[in-house]
């Protein structure tokens, strides 16, 4: 993996108040994401993608309903344990 705090696109660029979404969710908030919400853009953490990711998957291939929000809330469970992640929702971080 790269520089953690490498982004792959500058603050400059990021237009103000587009919906800014990075798909890494090691960690939740990256520099991308503040800078985005620096400039009053509505953010989304990879771990949202891979919480939808996740319940479509259950649907598709076991045939259940699983909510996305609660999937989420277990895997920040789990970061928390091994010392990653922080809480947030989409556009609220």
């Amino acid at each position: 993996m790269g520089d953690p705090g490498a982004t792959p696109l500058p603050a400059g660029l990021i237009p103000e108040g587009a919906v800014v979404v990075d798909m890494v969710y090691t960690p939740l908030e990256t520099r991308l994401l503040r800078e985005a919400r620096a400039r009053g853009c509505r953010v989304v953490d990879g771990l949202w993608m891979l919480a939808h990711q996740a319940a479509v998957n259950a649907r598709i291939w076991l045939g259940l309903d699983v909510d996305a929000g609660e999937l989420r809330r277990y895997a920040l469970e789990a970061l928390q344990g091994r010392g990653g992640g922080e809480g947030g929702a989409p556009g609220g971080g």
